[in-house]
């Protein structure tokens, strides 16, 4: 065996499996072998290597060795003359591989060889970061010296002008360059296999390979970058402004290099005075107004991992969007705002079946066609039964959309799948997991007593917490959606087999006594009420900043500065589509002119026109000016639903328990034409006494 490739892997499932489709593309006329160590990925990269790539050596770690330690357990187990560590986020474009042994087989003797590399390039086939220097304490202390100074000034100018300058700093070096250097990075380091070739695992990460190569170098040993081979690295380039520099030196990854770093001059006997002299400059660049607050949290983790040598990963989960054909136009504009602050693994979109063109507007989707999820359940099958309960047949798309929800759990690989609306945006990134690893709920103040009667006759529950499960996405846990469906499917009330043909039957049970209830089942707060019954613990809850309605306050196509203002407030917006809202023409104009939007916040502006509207509400109230009364009335649903508008929730026990005499009584009232004309003309003093127009 010639080489023995090396890829240690957690959690990039794509980005090694776009490397190994390379490696095995390019490479040819030497005889090699593929060896990935998985530090405990929970992605499905193990599941795709057994299934795509069966001739890769496969090496199980149960935990997150770290990258000097997982490099180790590959190595145990190369057979090849020479080994070649390679990041998984890299692509060969070339025979590189071919390329490092002609030449260490040709001159490894003579030039006194102990590693290779190459220029690595990034997307745009552009030189990046691909060799340095050995740290020296004078190097270290210059840097963050320089960095500290950036940032204090930053920090400086920030409170005087509330501006932020920006300035080059300290950069790694990136030009390109054949010739002996001190060290050659990680992501491409071809070395000889012997002893020479192990890591210091007390590296978790960063620095190991720059210890590896300071060993040769003591050796005598040469490394080379060398001309020929072609290889991307996608995680590569550097940044130069300094408000990046102050999101990288917060991040996990830059502490743990500082960490690293120190310990490397620790090692090769750095004088104690210069060693505190460091920590303390790391300490001050911690410290730092601007990442002080992120800065605990990563040092927490970065404790956890050290004294672990593991950190556990949160579960991974894809995303799947139940779309309708018409709602296909805005997915591509929602989808890059889910990629960008969303960390999933894949994104499905369930629809109708697309032609080609669609398909190809989407590449970062994978169609899945709502007709071949579960045998028995399609579009005609939801309206055939639909028809039995009810005569509104446009109602079958909204109910087929919700049982579509639950059916993903049978098509889905990994423990939770999101399900996220079609017409919703993320514009901040959106964490779904807390501190414990709890998949979180996220609350809202909606209340529709329909849902409960459904939830009732479905499993005797009773509405457990005040708030509503009712939100724009749902992490679902794969096996409890499974478990639920078999449980409805298994009841002994309905005869029915097929858990969604019992869902409508137990929908329409309490809504023979009242005609307009046609929705009557909500996906979202079912599955949150059978978890708050059987695994109250499993989920954590929380509060989102949500804007439901923001076609009415933004417009149809909102600009990217609009978005990024808007993402100041709220971390999701919605662009529902009612024929019965109007767009709100004041709000929409003063969104669009930079200047209000740099004075006030959009927030701000909604709280404002809430209040107009109130005002002229009570008015027309005051005055019995019935239509302007049914006019603002439309716009009530606006501030109904979002914990924007204020914290009251719709719930309200006693009120419920009236809405449950009601319906028991319903019936009898519309039967008797004396009662009615008493009923109607006293239905509008009840709603103006108990507030309902508010």
């Amino acid at each position: 065996m010639d080489v023995s490739i090396i890829i240690v892997n957690y959690n990039t499932k794509q980005l090694l499996k776009n490397c190994l489709q390379s490696i095995y593309a390019k490479t040819k006329d030497v005889s090699f072998e593929v060896i990935v160590s998985d530090n405990g990925s929970v992605d499905g990269s193990v599941e795709m290597l057994r299934k795509d790539f069966t001739q890769v050596k496969l090496v199980e770690n149960k935990a997150n060795l770290g990258f000097g330690a997982g490099n180790n357990r590959g190595l145990a187990v190369a057979k090849g003359k020479y080994v070649f560590y390679l990041n998984s986020d890299t692509v060969l474009l070339n025979n590189a591989i071919k390329c490092f042994f002609d030449y260490f087989e040709q001159n490894g003797e003579k030039e006194s060889i102990g590693a290779l590399g190459a220029n690595l390039l990034n997307e745009n086939m552009q030189t990046i970061h691909s060799y340095g220097k050995f740290i020296t304490k004078k190097l270290f202390i210059d840097e963050l010296a320089h960095t500290l100074y950036g940032i204090t000034k930053l920090t400086i100018l920030s409170l005087l002008f509330k501006k932020n300058k920006t300035k080059t700093y300290f950069d790694s070096i990136r030009q390109f360059y054949i010739g002996e250097v001190d060290y050659i990075t990680g992501a491409d380091l071809f070395v000889r296999n012997d002893e020479n070739a192990k890591f210091d695992e007390r590296y978790f990460m960063y620095v190991e390979e720059v210890d590896l190569q300071y060993n040769l170098a003591k050796l005598g040993k040469k490394r080379l970058l060398i001309g020929g081979p072609l290889i991307q690295h996608f995680q590569g380039s550097s940044s130069k402004k300094i408000q990046d520099l102050i999101h990288i030196q917060g991040s996990f990854s830059h502490i743990y290099n500082n960490v690293s770093r120190t310990y490397f001059l620790q090692k090769n006997n750095c004088d104690f005075m210069s060693l505190l002299f460091i920590r303390l400059l790391i300490v001050l660049i911690w410290l730092n107004p601007f990442i002080v607050k992120s800065t605990a949290g990563h040092i927490r983790e970065l404790f956890a991992a050290d004294n672990s040598r593991a950190r556990k990963a949160k579960p991974s989960f894809d995303i799947y969007i139940i779309s309708s054909v018409n709602d296909l136009d805005n997915i591509e504009r929602n989808v890059s705002f889910i990629k960008k602050n969303i960390k999933a693994n894949d994104i499905y979109v369930v629809t109708k079946k697309v032609g080609a063109a669609v398909k190809k507007s989407l590449p970062m989707c994978t169609f899945i066609d709502e007709n071949s999820i579960i045998k028995g359940l399609d579009f005609d099958s939801v309206r055939e039964e639909l028809a039995k309960y009810s005569p509104v047949s446009k109602n079958t798309g909204w109910y087929f959309q919700q049982f579509l929800k639950y059916a993903c759990a049978y098509i889905c690989k990994n423990p939770y799948y999101l399900v996220w609306d079609a017409d919703t945006i993320p514009l901040r990134n959106i964490d779904f997991f807390d501190k414990k690893g709890r998949p979180f709920f996220n609350l809202k103040r909606e209340y529709v007593d329909y849902y409960f009667y459904t939830i009732k006759n479905l499993f005797g529950y009773d509405k457990k917490t005040k708030e509503s499960f009712i939100s724009e996405h749902m992490l679902f846990d794969r096996d409890i959606v499974k478990e639920m469906c078999q449980s409805i499917a298994a009841g002994d009330s309905f005869p029915k087999k097929l858990f969604w043909k019992k869902i409508l039957n137990a929908s329409f049970d309490f809504a023979r006594c009242h005609e307009s209830a046609q929705r009557n089942f909500s996906e979202y707060e079912t599955y949150g009420v059978y978890c708050d019954y059987k695994y109250p613990k499993r989920y954590a809850k929380r509060k989102l900043a949500t804007l439901r309605y923001g076609s009415e306050y933004l417009g149809d196509n909102p600009s990217a500065e609009v978005f990024e203002w808007a993402a100041k407030d709220f971390d999701t917006i919605s662009f529902e589509r009612y024929e019965k809202n109007k767009k709100v023409d004041c709000i929409i104009q003063k969104t669009k002119d930079p200047i209000i939007r740099r004075k006030k916040s959009f927030r701000g502006l909604l709280l404002k026109y809430q209040r107009c509207y109130k005002n002229q509400l009570r008015l027309a109230l005051f005055t019995f000016n019935k239509k302007k009364i049914k006019d603002l009335q439309k716009s009530q649903n606006y501030f109904k639903y979002d914990y924007v508008f204020g914290t009251k929730l719709d719930y309200n026990p006693l009120r419920s328990y009236f809405a449950g005499v009601k319906q028991k009584h319903l019936l009898w009232l519309k039967n008797n034409l004396i009662f009615m004309s008493i009923y109607k003309n006293l239905k509008n003093i009840y709603k103006i006494l108990t507030g309902q127009y508010l």
